[in-house]
């Protein structure tokens, strides 16, 4: 399920890693009019971002795992380990995995739209959706995207541990609004940041009442296809797993037979907060045009969100987070995710203009192991290349 990102809870070391070993063929493209890396240029680039991928894997529980770099002209993307451990099956480049909170700086598009169009206001106050949510008149859709609404996470109620087996049984969007209600708020309204699902579950609600329409197709149509991602997929909860590598956990349990097949509760609890299905290269190629462009949000609402997650120097901006980076002036702006069986990582990194995206099909179990300084190396070593 969706949750904090592991990157707020480690000093990023920005070291570069060699070493290793991978193979899969590289599934980017570059951008229309570029002028793309060829040749033996190109392979010596994937080369370096497999040995780099394989340090990192070796460190970590993950079966497999997926690295990605884009400057808007040329994307590389490169996979080490397996998809499938028995009978094995090697990670490629285009396959798709879950990528849990990776998915909320999608819906926080989908809402900054709803503000650049005037449909909704950051200042709106929630208690017009959500009369009977605790203190919802002081709380605004800002304090959402940000998360300092004071809302408790619904995964730590019991309604969330008690959610039924059963690929029959779907949680309601009343139900989980309700389990949040029943938690005790841990602080006032707007009066500091805490990490919680409940805000972009309320989130994606605002937006499928403005628009009417459900909230996968508004991300598909207005967020997704704008900037060339429109393979992305958000798991609805029905039929299988959309995943196409199971995720595994530190044993080698396949996660998914467990936590997903069988289980439409768990899957529909995660809706507007971690429903994501995305290759590290169509993750990559979105952060960048979201972040760089204006292909998903206009100029002025775009450098607001960036600003804003700037400003709180290692803090949350409308959908995103910022970190600040040893010898680097502009921070870093990220978001990462963590389901049972699979971690991901989008950064974008203002000062070389390049994204990148790092999915695995196994959560870690240690966060110093987290992805984020794999992430830049692979940043710089394609500004190097370029």
């Amino acid at each position: 399920m969706a949750r904090i990102p592991r990157v707020l809870l480690v000093v990023v070391a920005l070291t570069l890693l060699v070493a290793g070993c991978g193979d899969s063929p590289d599934d980017g493209g570059a951008a229309a009019g570029s002028s793309p890396l060829a040749g033996s240029a190109r392979a010596s680039l994937e080369s370096d971002l497999r040995d780099k991928l394989a340090t990192w894997l070796e460190q970590t529980d993950a079966p497999g795992a997926q690295l990605a770099v884009t400057d808007g002209d040329q994307t590389i993307t490169v996979a080490t380990g397996n998809a499938v451990i028995a009978p094995p099956r090697k990670m490629t480049t285009d396959q798709q995995l879950r990528i849990a909170s990776a998915t909320k700086p999608m819906v926080a598009a989908a809402a900054l739209q709803l503000v650049e169009a005037g449909t909704i206001d950051l200042d709106d106050t929630i208690d017009a959706w959500f009369p009977d949510l605790p203190r919802a008149r002081d709380i605004t859709v800002q304090m959402l995207l940000q998360h300092t609404s004071g809302i408790p996470d619904y995964l730590d109620s019991d309604a969330y541990d008690a959610l039924p087996a059963g690929p029959n049984h779907p949680w309601p969007h009343d139900g989980v609004v309700e389990a949040a209600a029943s938690l005790p708020r841990a602080f006032e309204p707007g009066a500091r940041h805490d990490y919680s699902n409940s805000n972009y579950h309320l989130l994606g609600l605002i937006v499928k009442d403005e628009t009417g329409q459900p909230l996968h197709d508004v991300i598909r149509r207005d967020v997704l296809e704008p900037a060339g991602t429109g393979h992305i997929r958000l798991d609805d909860g029905s039929g299988p797993n959309p995943a196409e590598v199971p995720g595994y956990d530190a044993a080698g349990t396949d996660r998914t037979s467990i936590e997903y097949a069988p289980m439409s509760a768990w899957r529909t609890a995660g809706w507007a907060d971690g429903a994501g299905i995305a290759s590290a290269g169509e993750l990559a190629r979105w952060g960048w045009a979201y972040l760089a462009t204006d292909a998903v949000l206009g100029d002025d609402i775009r450098r607001r969100n960036v600003e804003i997650a700037q400003a709180q120097h290692d803090g949350a901006g409308l959908g995103i987070f910022a970190t600040d980076l040893d010898g680097v002036d502009e921070p870093a702006l990220f978001h990462s995710g963590g389901d049972p069986g699979y971690e991901s990582l989008l950064v974008y990194f203002p000062d070389l203009e390049i994204a990148a995206a790092v999915t695995a099909n196994a959560e870690s179990n240690d966060d110093s192991l987290d992805p984020f300084d794999t992430a830049r190396a692979a940043a710089e070593a394609l500004w190097d290349a370029t």
